[in-house]
Protein backbone atom coordinates (compact mmCIF):
# COMPACT_ATOMS: atom_id res chain seq x y z
CA UNK A 1 0.00 0.00 0.00
CA UNK A 2 1.52 3.29 -0.74
CA UNK A 3 0.80 7.03 -1.09
CA UNK A 4 -1.99 6.85 1.35
CA UNK A 5 -3.48 10.64 2.08
CA UNK A 6 -6.65 11.36 4.01
CA UNK A 7 -7.95 14.60 5.90
CA UNK A 8 -11.18 14.96 8.03
CA UNK A 9 -12.35 17.10 11.01
CA UNK A 10 -14.04 15.54 13.84
CA UNK A 11 -16.68 16.93 15.34
CA UNK A 12 -14.61 18.67 17.91
CA UNK A 13 -12.98 20.34 14.85
CA UNK A 14 -9.74 18.19 15.21
CA UNK A 15 -7.62 17.96 12.07
CA UNK A 16 -6.79 14.06 11.34
CA UNK A 17 -4.52 13.25 8.49
CA UNK A 18 -2.21 10.73 6.96
CA UNK A 19 0.46 11.60 4.48
CA UNK A 20 1.98 9.16 1.61
CA UNK A 21 1.80 6.35 3.71
CA UNK A 22 3.46 3.65 2.92
CA UNK A 23 2.74 0.38 4.18
CA UNK A 24 3.91 -3.34 3.54
CA UNK A 25 0.69 -5.71 4.72
CA UNK A 26 2.93 -9.27 4.78
CA UNK A 27 0.57 -12.49 5.37
CA UNK A 28 1.84 -14.09 8.09
CA UNK A 29 3.55 -10.70 9.58
CA UNK A 30 2.50 -8.93 12.78
CA UNK A 31 2.98 -5.00 12.14
CA UNK A 32 3.16 -2.51 14.61
CA UNK A 33 2.00 1.22 14.60
CA UNK A 34 3.54 3.41 17.36
CA UNK A 35 3.52 7.08 18.02
CA UNK A 36 1.99 9.82 20.36
CA UNK A 37 -1.95 10.83 20.12
CA UNK A 38 -2.89 12.24 16.91
CA UNK A 39 -0.33 10.90 15.02
CA UNK A 40 -2.66 9.00 13.14
CA UNK A 41 -2.80 5.25 14.43
CA UNK A 42 -6.39 4.72 14.39
CA UNK A 43 -7.41 6.85 11.62
CA UNK A 44 -5.14 4.82 9.36
CA UNK A 45 -6.24 1.64 11.20
CA UNK A 46 -10.27 2.66 10.72
CA UNK A 47 -9.18 3.70 6.68
CA UNK A 48 -7.43 -0.20 6.44
CA UNK A 49 -11.10 -1.48 7.75
CA UNK A 50 -13.06 0.71 4.95
CA UNK A 51 -14.47 2.86 7.75
CA UNK A 52 -13.25 5.80 6.06
CA UNK A 53 -12.44 6.65 3.10
CA UNK A 54 -8.84 7.96 1.76
CA UNK A 55 -8.73 10.80 -0.69
CA UNK A 56 -6.00 8.84 -2.62
CA UNK A 57 -4.30 5.42 -2.25
CA UNK A 58 -2.72 2.53 -4.74
CA UNK A 59 -3.01 -0.77 -3.24
CA UNK A 60 -1.54 -3.99 -4.82
CA UNK A 61 -1.84 -7.31 -4.21
CA UNK A 62 1.35 -9.44 -5.62
CA UNK A 63 2.12 -7.12 -7.86
CA UNK A 64 -1.35 -6.60 -8.78
CA UNK A 65 -2.85 -2.86 -8.42
CA UNK A 66 -6.44 -3.30 -7.13
CA UNK A 67 -8.58 -0.93 -8.85
CA UNK A 68 -10.81 -0.49 -5.93
CA UNK A 69 -8.15 0.22 -3.19
CA UNK A 70 -8.60 -0.23 0.06
CA UNK A 71 -12.19 -1.41 -0.39
CA UNK A 72 -10.11 -5.13 -1.59
CA UNK A 73 -9.19 -5.28 1.71
CA UNK A 74 -11.90 -4.31 4.02
CA UNK A 75 -14.40 -7.53 3.20
CA UNK A 76 -11.56 -9.71 4.26
CA UNK A 77 -10.69 -7.62 7.64
CA UNK A 78 -11.41 -7.37 11.36
CA UNK A 79 -10.99 -4.92 13.40
CA UNK A 80 -10.79 -5.20 17.19
CA UNK A 81 -11.44 -1.21 18.60
CA UNK A 82 -9.99 0.22 22.14
CA UNK A 83 -13.94 0.89 23.07
CA UNK A 84 -16.43 -1.55 21.47
CA UNK A 85 -19.71 -2.26 22.76
CA UNK A 86 -20.63 -4.94 25.82
CA UNK A 87 -24.35 -5.46 25.48
CA UNK A 88 -27.01 -6.47 28.73
CA UNK A 89 -26.99 -10.26 27.30
CA UNK A 90 -25.14 -13.36 28.17
CA UNK A 91 -21.66 -14.15 27.64
CA UNK A 92 -22.21 -16.07 24.33
CA UNK A 93 -23.98 -13.35 23.09
CA UNK A 94 -21.10 -10.64 24.12
CA UNK A 95 -18.80 -13.43 22.00
CA UNK A 96 -21.10 -14.14 18.87
CA UNK A 97 -23.70 -11.88 18.65
CA UNK A 98 -26.68 -14.55 19.07
CA UNK A 99 -25.32 -16.36 15.78
CA UNK A 100 -25.46 -20.33 16.05
CA UNK A 101 -21.59 -20.79 16.70
CA UNK A 102 -19.39 -23.57 17.53
CA UNK A 103 -18.64 -23.99 21.48
CA UNK A 104 -15.86 -25.25 21.21
CA UNK A 105 -14.38 -22.01 19.17
CA UNK A 106 -16.57 -19.78 21.17
CA UNK A 107 -14.23 -20.98 23.82
CA UNK A 108 -10.95 -20.82 22.18
CA UNK A 109 -11.56 -17.24 21.38
CA UNK A 110 -12.43 -17.22 25.26
CA UNK A 111 -9.16 -18.73 26.25
CA UNK A 112 -6.67 -16.80 23.84
CA UNK A 113 -8.69 -13.59 24.99
CA UNK A 114 -7.18 -14.57 28.98
CA UNK A 115 -11.14 -14.16 29.65
CA UNK A 116 -11.65 -18.32 30.46
CA UNK A 117 -10.56 -17.42 34.70
CA UNK A 118 -13.44 -14.61 34.55
CA UNK A 119 -15.71 -17.32 32.53
CA UNK A 120 -14.59 -20.08 35.42
CA UNK A 121 -16.35 -17.64 37.99
CA UNK A 122 -19.43 -16.89 36.10
CA UNK A 123 -22.49 -18.89 37.60
CA UNK A 124 -23.80 -20.06 34.35
CA UNK A 125 -20.30 -20.10 32.11
CA UNK A 126 -21.05 -18.83 28.49
CA UNK A 127 -25.31 -18.39 29.57
CA UNK A 128 -24.47 -15.92 32.35
CA UNK A 129 -26.06 -12.49 31.34
CA UNK A 130 -24.06 -10.22 32.30
CA UNK A 131 -26.81 -7.89 33.45
CA UNK A 132 -27.97 -9.66 36.31
CA UNK A 133 -27.43 -9.03 39.69
CA UNK A 134 -23.97 -9.62 41.41
CA UNK A 135 -22.85 -9.81 38.02
CA UNK A 136 -19.81 -7.66 37.61
CA UNK A 137 -17.12 -7.37 34.90
CA UNK A 138 -14.43 -4.96 35.57
CA UNK A 139 -13.33 -2.95 32.70
CA UNK A 140 -10.42 -4.93 31.92
CA UNK A 141 -12.80 -8.09 32.16
CA UNK A 142 -15.68 -6.15 29.54
CA UNK A 143 -11.91 -5.56 26.92
CA UNK A 144 -11.14 -9.24 27.34
CA UNK A 145 -14.50 -10.44 26.42
CA UNK A 146 -14.99 -7.56 23.68
CA UNK A 147 -11.53 -8.98 22.51
CA UNK A 148 -12.78 -12.93 22.43
CA UNK A 149 -15.84 -12.08 20.27
CA UNK A 150 -12.89 -9.98 18.02
CA UNK A 151 -10.84 -13.29 17.63
CA UNK A 152 -13.81 -15.16 17.29
CA UNK A 153 -15.12 -13.48 14.25
CA UNK A 154 -11.49 -13.16 13.45
CA UNK A 155 -11.51 -16.62 12.08
CA UNK A 156 -12.21 -16.28 8.64
CA UNK A 157 -10.16 -12.74 7.89
CA UNK A 158 -6.81 -12.39 6.00
CA UNK A 159 -6.13 -9.18 7.85
CA UNK A 160 -6.15 -8.77 11.99
CA UNK A 161 -6.74 -5.23 13.24
CA UNK A 162 -6.11 -4.37 16.45
CA UNK A 163 -6.46 -0.85 18.18
CA UNK A 164 -5.12 -0.90 21.46
CA UNK A 165 -7.98 -3.17 22.87
CA UNK A 166 -6.20 -4.44 26.08
CA UNK A 167 -5.31 -0.84 27.08
CA UNK A 168 -7.67 -1.31 30.45
CA UNK A 169 -5.91 -4.71 31.25
CA UNK A 170 -3.14 -4.98 33.68
CA UNK A 171 0.39 -6.00 32.42
CA UNK A 172 0.62 -9.33 33.05
CA UNK A 173 -2.45 -10.43 31.13
CA UNK A 174 -1.75 -8.14 28.52
CA UNK A 175 1.78 -9.42 27.26
CA UNK A 176 0.15 -12.89 27.44
CA UNK A 177 -2.85 -11.73 25.14
CA UNK A 178 -1.09 -10.49 22.71
CA UNK A 179 1.57 -13.74 22.68
CA UNK A 180 -1.73 -15.94 22.29
CA UNK A 181 -3.46 -13.70 19.82
CA UNK A 182 0.02 -13.58 17.12
CA UNK A 183 0.68 -17.02 17.53
CA UNK A 184 -3.36 -17.57 17.11
CA UNK A 185 -3.25 -15.94 13.71
CA UNK A 186 0.41 -16.48 12.51
CA UNK A 187 -0.42 -17.04 9.31
CA UNK A 188 -2.11 -13.86 8.40
CA UNK A 189 -1.34 -10.16 8.39
CA UNK A 190 -1.86 -8.62 12.24
CA UNK A 191 -1.55 -4.82 12.23
CA UNK A 192 -1.68 -3.04 15.96
CA UNK A 193 -1.29 0.29 17.51
CA UNK A 194 0.45 0.07 20.37
CA UNK A 195 0.64 2.32 23.12
CA UNK A 196 2.85 -0.12 25.70
CA UNK A 197 5.96 -0.37 24.24
CA UNK A 198 7.24 -3.37 26.29
CA UNK A 199 4.85 -5.18 23.62
CA UNK A 200 6.85 -4.44 20.73
CA UNK A 201 9.83 -7.27 20.78
CA UNK A 202 6.32 -9.77 19.87
CA UNK A 203 6.15 -8.29 16.76
CA UNK A 204 8.18 -8.49 12.92
CA UNK A 205 8.10 -5.12 12.21
CA UNK A 206 7.49 -1.52 13.40
CA UNK A 207 5.87 1.69 11.85
CA UNK A 208 6.06 4.51 13.97
CA UNK A 209 3.83 7.30 13.08
CA UNK A 210 4.53 11.04 13.52
CA UNK A 211 1.68 13.96 12.65
CA UNK A 212 0.24 11.74 10.22
CA UNK A 213 3.72 10.56 8.44
CA UNK A 214 5.83 7.33 9.13
CA UNK A 215 9.27 8.48 10.19
CA UNK A 216 10.54 5.03 10.78
CA UNK A 217 10.31 1.60 10.47
CA UNK A 218 11.93 -2.05 11.31
CA UNK A 219 12.68 -4.24 13.30
CA UNK A 220 12.52 -3.69 17.67
CA UNK A 221 16.24 -4.37 17.74
CA UNK A 222 16.84 -2.24 14.30
CA UNK A 223 15.28 0.64 15.67
CA UNK A 224 16.79 0.72 18.63
CA UNK A 225 20.07 0.41 17.36
CA UNK A 226 19.42 3.37 14.80
CA UNK A 227 18.15 5.55 18.17
CA UNK A 228 15.74 7.61 16.41
CA UNK A 229 12.24 8.38 17.54
CA UNK A 230 11.55 4.81 18.60
CA UNK A 231 14.61 4.61 20.99
CA UNK A 232 13.83 7.83 22.40
CA UNK A 233 10.16 6.60 23.23
CA UNK A 234 11.82 3.23 24.17
CA UNK A 235 14.24 5.80 26.68
CA UNK A 236 11.03 7.74 28.58
CA UNK A 237 8.91 4.94 28.36
CA UNK A 238 11.29 2.47 30.39
CA UNK A 239 12.01 5.77 33.15
CA UNK A 240 7.93 5.92 33.24
CA UNK A 241 6.79 2.32 33.37
CA UNK A 242 10.04 0.90 35.05
CA UNK A 243 7.62 -0.48 38.10
CA UNK A 244 5.22 -1.96 35.47
CA UNK A 245 7.52 -3.58 33.06
CA UNK A 246 7.37 -7.02 32.39
CA UNK A 247 10.92 -8.79 31.05
CA UNK A 248 11.35 -8.64 27.18
CA UNK A 249 11.63 -12.46 27.60
CA UNK A 250 9.61 -13.62 30.27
Amino acid sequence: MQNLNFTYEDDKHRLHHLNDVAIDLVRGQSIALVGESGSGKSTLLNLLRGLQKPQGVSVAVDGVTMPYGLRHLAAATTLMPQDPEIFADTIAFNIAFGMEADRAEMLDAVEAARFASVLGRLPDGLETNIAEKGVNLSGGEKQRLALARGIFFARESSIILMDEPTSSVDTANERLIYSAVLKKFADRCLVSSIHKLHLLELFDCIYVLDNGRVVESGTFSQLLAKDGQLAAMWRNYQLVSADQLVPLHA
